[in-house]
């Protein structure tokens, strides 16, 4: 079975709505593997960024982040790091991360060093180097209310307050967890959170297994074979996410008031042929990334500070891909700006 957990994990498109991708043959050098980022091309970055208009009222910190990220010598200063141990970080997977932790923890015992699979890994090692307790959250990928009641449950289990890292439908269930300690009044327990490429809005993917006939039916039995339930991707379309946000309104919008927290959006551009080719929106823009792929505003919560940055992919930020990207380097800068956070409440 362990194999046939492996084999489904290389090749199964799901993996496309959350749950992050190995790369099995070759890598890249970090393109810029100096602390700093040349100025013009920092320019060209900002500008590339700035594509994205964020929805009204909430606060661009995607300037803060990128100071933050080639700044890395300065991230975690003596300060930060000592706010943050006081705290204990909670790592949440994606759709069907916990089959590629399973598969990590296989490879690891053969070699710790392996970057075959290393979901959570740089993450894990930034911790390790500054004494940053934490934990990995595993749970199976059911429905957001099952994966959040789990969440909850590891919450309230720590002994110190949470910080906690999520991604993408992980990002859903945080927010269902988060909500359920609000209700019982222990919102106390949870001291700030960084949702990376959440699916808030819901997923185009999600949308099209549930109304594809076929897809339908092999989503059903890929996620059984998983270990996991189908109704966790009918939970990730944009009807039950609208439906879900509507219900939980008024719960949502106090809960931002009161917690620090950090979303990440994130899109692949198009090239130029593409771009004209795509309905524009009714301002005029041509969209920023393909209709099928996770778009960068669902990536937000109405009240939140956010992080806009362009041509990062949604599994880069947890997993090695095909294009490098330094997530030890971002794990510093979000760990910064949680501890900027939670020392000024």
């Amino acid at each position: 079975m362990k194999s046939a957990h492996l084999v489904l994990l290389l090749v199964l498109p799901l993996a496309l709505i959350g749950c992050a991708k190995p790369r099995l043959w070759g890598t890249s050098e970090p393109r810029y593997p100096s602390a700093r980022l040349p100025e013009a091309e920092r320019m060209l970055e900002a500008e590339r960024d700035a594509a994205f208009k964020g929805p009204e009222g909430i606060r661009n910190v995607t300037g803060e982040f990128t100071a933050h990220f080639y700044e890395q010598a300065t991230a975690l200063t003596p300060e930060r790091i000592a706010v943050l141990r006081k705290h204990k970080v909670l790592l949440v997977h994606g759709l069907l991360g916990e089959v590629g932790l399973g598969v990590r923890r296989f490879l690891d015992k053969i070699d710790s060093g392996q970057r075959v699979l290393d979901y959570y890994k740089e993450q894990e090692t930034v911790f390790r180097e500054n004494g940053i307790e934490f934990e990995r959250v595993t749970h199976k990928s059911k429905t957001v209310d099952r994966s959040g009641g789990k969440i909850a449950e590891a919450v309230l289990r720590c002994k110190k307050p949470v910080l906690l890292i999520s991604h993408s439908k992980g990002c859903v269930d945080t927010l269902d967890a988060i909500l359920k300690l609000q209700a019982r009044g222990e919102l106390d327990r949870v001291a700030g959170w960084v949702a990376m490429q959440g699916v808030f809005a819901g997923a185009p993917q999600a949308e099209s297994y549930v109304k594809h006939g076929g897809k339908r039916a092999f989503g059903i039995v890929a996620m059984r074979v998983m270990g996991g339930d189908f109704d966790a991707i009918r939970d990730l379309t944009p009807e039950a996410r609208a439906k879900y946000h509507a219900k939980h309104a008024e719960q949502i919008r106090r809960l931002v008031e009161r917690l620090p927290i950090i979303c990440m959006a994130t899109w692949e551009p198009l090239a130029r042929e593409e771009r004209r080719s795509l309905a524009r929106d009714e301002a005029g823009n041509p969209p920023l990334t393909r209709p099928s792929k996770i778009q960068p505003e669902s990536s937000i919560l109405k009240g939140t500070d956010y992080v806009a940055k362009s041509g990062i992919n949604h599994n880069v930020t947890v997993i090695r891909g095909k294009k490098h990207y330094d997530r030890k380097a971002m794990t510093r800068a979000f760990l910064a700006m949680l501890a900027d956070r939670v020392d000024g409440e």
